[in-house]
């Protein structure tokens, strides 16, 4: 994943590279379902270079885990609430579509850059599975620090799954990155 920004509209965006087509086509799969909710970054162009497939996505402001540092581990009990409230609403949309993002961490949580209008974005769907299109045998899932007990013990991620994740961030922020698992 590349920062960079775009010359003819003066708006930062990222690049996604993937090496292999089929990872390419999975995260474009889910990314596409996902346009018609604000729960990520819009795909803005998708193409094949010297044998690398990317897209670029519209930038969002920076993820809660740099911010989290930057605040001295430190976010109050109302900001971790507000987050919690607004991801839940996030990851309602994306369920409604059918999708498990598996994948849940402060640096996959996007903050969007106005003031006016601080809503939370996911990124990183590389782990993500559509419900009922992608076999779980057929996706290596990568367990992380903040994924479900489920997911560390191979069992098929679910809804589920995607708010123990998100509860185990909230906690994380709640002790002031002292929670760890």
């Amino acid at each position: 994943t590349l920062l960079a920004l775009d010359q003819t509209t003066g708006k930062k965006v990222v690049f996604k590279i993937f090496e292999s087509i089929e990872d390419e086509k999975h995260v474009f799969q889910i990314l596409k379902s996902c346009d018609k909710k604000a729960v990520t970054a819009p795909i803005l162009l998708r193409d094949v270079s010297d044998g690398y497939y990317y897209f670029i996505l519209e930038a969002k402001g920076p993820d809660l885990g740099f911010l989290f540092k930057q605040m001295d581990n430190y976010f109050t009990t109302d900001t971790v609430m507000l987050i919690g409230y607004k991801m839940i609403k996030v990851l309602k949309d994306l369920h409604e579509i059918k999708v498990v993002h598996n994948s849940i961490s402060p640096g996959h949580i996007l903050i969007s850059e106005k003031p006016s209008n601080q809503e939370l974005y996911l990124i990183d769907f590389e782990n993500a599975i559509k419900q009922k299109i992608i076999s779980f045998k057929e996706r290596e899932i990568h367990p992380e620090i903040f994924s479900s007990l489920n997911v560390h013990m191979d069992i098929y991620p679910t809804y589920r799954d995607d708010i123990e994740s998100l509860l185990y961030v909230l906690f994380y922020f709640l002790t002031e990155g002292k929670f760890i698992f």
